[in-house]
Order: structure tokens, then C-alpha cells, then sequence
């Protein structure tokens, strides 16, 4: 049994290290927060929330089969009164979870004007996705979502507005004539002026 014990805490140590469950709680900022959304749907809940979604909803078979996919939804939101009643210094035990090994930060997006920052990052191994963390920061906001199983990026905007995962208004996967109109060499400047 003492043999046992150390081989255990390292099994255990290294599954923690690479699941895809990122950091959620933070009691500290739900008691300075005007108003916090706790949403937890592990896999058994997860088709029973998936049921509920109107049939009208135009994605509605589309989410109810990735639903199928998916080991849980975990979304955390705080709003606070005033700007400057958290930092990101708040969130280092996320940040330094979605930022290391097996995890991958694909979108970032950041506004200087609203002050605005999203992060979308997936956990995989090898090619194999495994989950999708989520951290949306605004003056006075602030969401995390953790998806965990196998979902796309793009899979993610079907499911905005949807299980309390807020409107984030991620980019669109680009549409391949783009890409190629990307790849394309641009013409050049014959402008008389260039020196």
C-alpha cells in the first residue's frame, strides 16, 4: 500500500494538470459583485437542458447534437457596480491554467476603446479535442465559460444565448473564398508619386 499511495497522487497530479476543467470559482469576487450567474450542467443535465431549447430556435437539432458530445457546460458571470472592483490579477489560477500545457488560445480579441478582452482557448491532445475555456472581461464584467468535450470554435457561437453563455460576438470561421482571396498576391502600386 505504501507503494501504492505515490503512484496514486502522481496519476491524479498529472490528470489535474491536464483536464480540460479550468478554475471556476471565486468566492472573492461574487461577494464584491452586484450580481453572479452560477450555471453547472454536467453530462446528466445536459439533455435535459438541451430539451427545453424551442424547436423555433433555428440551431436548436444542431445544439442538441453537439449537446451529445459534450461532458458538461460550467458558465461563471460577475457584474459589479464599478469599474476597477476586480482585476485580472483576480484571475491568475485561469490564466495560468488556460495558458499552459495541452492548451492552445486560438481567439483574443481586445477592444482599447470599451476596454473589452476575450480569450477562446482549447484544451487538446494531439488533435483530439478535449474542452474550450472562455474569458470575457469588460470594466464592469466579467464571464468564464468552461465547455468540456469535443467542440470547435465556431461550434461555440451556436451555443451563445444559449445555457448562459452570454453574446460574445466571436468571428465566423473565414469562408474559404477568402482565404483564397487572402493567399491571392496583391497588385502593386504604380502610383507616379513612390520614390
Amino acid at each position: 500500500m505504501k507503494r501504492l499511495l505515490p503512484v496514486l497522487l502522481m496519476t491524479v497530479t498529472l490528470w489535474a494538470r491536464q483536464s480540460p476543467q479550468i478554475p471556476l470559482d471565486f468566492p472573492q469576487l461574487a461577494q464584491k459583485a452586484t450580481e453572479s450567474v452560477d450555471v453547472s450542467l454536467p453530462k446528466s443535465l445536459l439533455s435535459l437542458a438541451a430539451s427545453i431549447i424551442p424547436s423555433s430556435d433555428p440551431d436548436a437539432a444542431k445544439i442538441k447534437k453537439l449537446v451529445s458530445n459534450l461532458q458538461g457546460i460550467y458558465v461563471r458571470s460577475y457584474e459589479f457596480e464599478k469599474e476597477g472592483e476586480f482585476s485580472l490579477k483576480d484571475l491568475d489560477p485561469l490564466r495560468k491554467t488556460i495558458t499552459g500545457r495541452g492548451w492552445n488560445c486560438l481567439v483574443s480579441i481586445r477592444n482599447k476603446k470599451t476596454n473589452e478582452d476575450t480569450n477562446v482557448c482549447l484544451r487538446q491532445e494531439g488533435e483530439k479535442i478535449l474542452g474550450l475555456a472562455i474569458l470575457a472581461t469588460e470594466p464592469k464584467k466579467l464571464t468564464i465559460v468552461n465547455i468540456l468535450g469535443a467542440i470547435t470554435p465556431e461550434e461555440i457561437n451556436m451555443f451563445q444565448g444559449q445555457f448562459g453563455i452570454p453574446e460574445m460576438n466571436l468571428p465566423a470561421k473565414p469562408s474559404k473564398n477568402k482565404e483564397k482571396e487572402k493567399d491571392k498576391p496583391k497588385p502593386e502600386n504604380n502610383d507616379s508619386d513612390t520614390m
